[in-house]
C-alpha cells in the first residue's frame, strides 16, 4: 500500500478556531464512548428532556442547516464517466473558501482532505485549474486543500493504517473519499463488509477527530440505472451501487442522475434534502436542480438556466425522448382543478404551486414553464389564487371565492 501526496502538501496546519471546535466535539464523543476506559459503566445515559437544541452558530455544523455535521457522513452518488471527480473538486474548492455551490452552503471556510485513487497528478491539476478558471478565482485558492492518492489499501486496514494517520496530521473539517469503491476492500453488495467499513472503521474516526466525510460512489451500470428513471423523492437516495447500507448509514445523500443528455444532469437531494432549503422561482421547496458541464467546454459545472431547460425539453420532445411530450391546452390545465361553491369542500380542491408542478410532470407537459401557464390563466380570470401565509393556493375562481368565504376574518389570507 502507499499514500502519496498530489498537489496538496500533507502537513500539520497552524492552530485556527476550527481546531477548537473539533477538540470540543471529540471530547464530547469520548465522554459517551463505549471504549472510554475511564468509565467502565458503559456509554453515558442522558435524560431526553436535558438535551439542548443546537445553537444558532452551531460549531458542529459543517454544511448549513445541519445538512452535514461533525461526526456524520454524506454520499455523492452518480454514474461513471460524467465528471464526478471534477464536481467533487468544485465542492472542495468552494467549501474551502466558505462559498456555496449549487445552493449547498458551508458553515464557514472548511479544511478539506481529498483522498482519491483514480486520477493522476496531471488530471488533478487540470481539474483544479479548470474549476478555478471557470469560477474566476486564482489557482492558489486551492492552497490548503490536501490531496492524497492511495493505492493498495482497503477495508479496516485502510481506515486504521492509512486514513487515521492522515486525518491526525491534516486535521480536516471534511474528508472526501473518491471513489469509495477503491477503499472498501471487498464486495460492495456484502452488507456485513460495508457495515464494518462504515460503522466500525469510518464512524469511530469521525468521532475521534471531530470531522465529517463525503463518500463519492458509483451508481449501478446500465440497464439497471436506466430502469430507475421512474424513481421519485427518497427513492433516489438508494441510487448507489451495492448494499443499501451505504444510504442507511449516510446522514445525507446527493444523487447525480442522468436525464438522457450528454452534458446535463439532475442533482437530487435524496436524503435530508429539505435542510438545503432549495426553492424554485415561486418560492416553493424543491429537492432537485439541473446542473451541466461548462458551456465554454471548461472543466467545471454550472447550473442550467430556465431558457436552457426549455430548449433541451423541446429538443428531447422532437426526438421522442424524455422531454415534454406535448404542450397542454388551456382546457387540459383547467381540468386539474375542480369547481365548487361549497365552502366546506373548497380547500380540498385547491393546489399549491408545488402540487401543480408535480401534476404537470406526471402528465408529460414539462415543468419549466408551468408557472407562466398558471400566471396567464390567473391573469385572464380563468383561475383564481388565495394567499395562505407565505403560499398561494390555486383553483377555479368559484372554488377560491368559496374557500375565502369559509375563512373570512383570517388576517393572513387574502386574494393574491
Amino acid at each position: 500500500m502507499r499514500a502519496e501526496p498530489a498537489f496538496g502538501v500533507v502537513r500539520p496546519f497552524p492552530f485556527n478556531p476550527t481546531d477548537d471546535r473539533r477538540a470540543s466535539f471529540a471530547a464530547r464523543m469520548r465522554k459517551g464512548s463505549t471504549t472510554d476506559k475511564a468509565d467502565e459503566s458503559g456509554p453515558e445515559v442522558r435524560d431526553l428532556a436535558d438535551l439542548e437544541l443546537p445553537p444558532e452558530n452551531d460549531p458542529d455544523e459543517l454544511l448549513r442547516h445541519r445538512f452535514l455535521c461533525r461526526g456524520g457522513g454524506a454520499l455523492l452518488v452518480g454514474p461513471s464517466g460524467i465528471g464526478k471527480s471534477s464536481l467533487t473538486m468544485q465542492f472542495a474548492l468552494r467549501w474551502h473558501g466558505g462559498i456555496a455551490v449549487f445552493g449547498i452552503q458551508p458553515a464557514r471556510p472548511l479544511k478539506i482532505l481529498l483522498v482519491q485513487a483514480e486520477n493522476d497528478s496531471g488530471d488533478l491539476a487540470e481539474m483544479r485549474t479548470g474549476v478555478c478558471r471557470g469560477l474566476g478565482i486564482p489557482d492558489d485558492a486551492a492552497k490548503g486543500i490536501s490531496v492524497v492518492t492511495v493505492c493498495g489499501a482497503g477495508g479496516l486496514e485502510f481506515c486504521n493504517k492509512v486514513l487515521r494517520p492522515l486525518v491526525a496530521r491534516v486535521r480536516p473539517d471534511i474528508i472526501i473519499l473518491d471513489p469509495v469503491f477503491a477503499f472498501i476492500g471487498g464486495d460492495v453488495s456484502d452488507q456485513g463488509l460495508v457495515s464494518a467499513f462504515l460503522r466500525g472503521g469510518i464512524n469511530p474516526l469521525l468521532k475521534e477527530f471531530g470531522c465529517g466525510i463525503v463518500l463519492v460512489h458509483h451508481t449501478n451500470k446500465p440497464p439497471t440505472g436506466r430502469e430507475k428513471n421512474t424513481w421519485q423523492a427518497g427513492d433516489l437516495a438508494y441510487l448507489g451501487s451495492g448494499s443499501a447500507e451505504f444510504t442507511n448509514w449516510a446522514r445525507a445523500v446527493l444523487a447525480v442522475q442522468s436525464i438522457g443528455s450528454h452534458d446535463t444532469f439532475q442533482l437530487h437531494a435524496g436524503k435530508r434534502g429539505a435542510r438545503l432549503r432549495w426553492l424554485d422561482d415561486q418560492g416553493e421547496r424543491v429537492y432537485q436542480k439541473f446542473i451541466r458541464h461548462a458551456r465554454d467546454g471548461g472543466i467545471y459545472w454550472q447550473e442550467e438556466t430556465p431558457e436552457e431547460r426549455d430548449s433541451r425539453e423541446s429538443e428531447e420532445s422532437a426526438r421522442g425522448g424524455r422531454g415534454k411530450s406535448k404542450s397542454a391546452t388551456d382546457d387540459e390545465v383547467l381540468s386539474l382543478f375542480g369547481s365548487t361553491n361549497d365552502p366546506e369542500k373548497a380547500e380540498a380542491m385547491l393546489m399549491n404551486r408545488a402540487g401543480i408542478k408535480v401534476a404537470f410532470g406526471k402528465r408529460g407537459w414539462g415543468t419549466s414553464t408551468y408557472s407562466d401557464r398558471i400566471n396567464d390563466l390567473v391573469h385572464r380570470g380563468r383561475l383564481g389564487e388565495a394567499k395562505v401565509g407565505k403560499s398561494c393556493l390555486v383553483g377555479a375562481p368559484s372554488t377560491v371565492v368559496a374557500f375565502l368565504a369559509n375563512r373570512e376574518g383570517r388576517k393572513d389570507e387574502k386574494t393574491c
